[in-house]
């Protein structure tokens, strides 16, 4: 059906109210996978994490309006610092990085909106992790705020 072919939406006296949402962007990972390789004592890993978002209710174009990195837990000393970058292929944010063995790191997938440092989710990565690590977004986000300071998404 055309928009306003359906005649008057009120009765005389009343009013249309339209509610977008209360919050302006939803990301979820959907999914991610760690896949290593050791050379010569260091481990070239590939981290691959699958994002699901919108903004007020509508799917947002990923490859212009999102970014991502992945953080890693040091397990010896509980701080989290960026491991590096992530790129989109395929649909999904990519990076390749060097990172210390899973049995002494957590690696975190981070997503956030392109030109803003406000962040918007920290999700583990179940397979870079040590055994009975449990959640450690709070040193993630920890890390984040001394980084980039005070903002939503902290």
């Amino acid at each position: 059906m055309e928009y306003g072919s359906n005649g008057m939406p009120c009765t005389n006296g009343e009013q249309v109210a339209i509610q977008c949402g209360k919050t302006p962007w939803v990301l979820k990972l959907l999914g991610s996978r760690a896949r290593s390789k050791s050379v010569a004592g260091y481990n070239y890993v590939k981290v691959k994490c699958e994002w699901d978002g919108c903004k007020y209710g509508v799917p947002i174009d990923y490859k212009n309006h999102l970014w991502g990195a992945v953080m890693v837990v040091d397990r010896s000393n509980m701080t989290a610092d960026f491991a590096g970058g992530m790129e989109f292929k395929r649909g999904k944010l990519v990076g390749k990085m060097v990172l210390p063995p899973s049995s002494q790191s957590c690696a975190y997938c981070i997503a956030g909106i392109q030109g803003s440092t406000i962040i918007h989710e920290v999700a583990k990565v179940d397979e870079w992790c040590w055994d009975g690590a449990g959640d450690l977004s709070d040193v993630v986000n920890e890390a984040l705020h001394d980084i980039f300071g005070d903002g939503p998404g902290y």
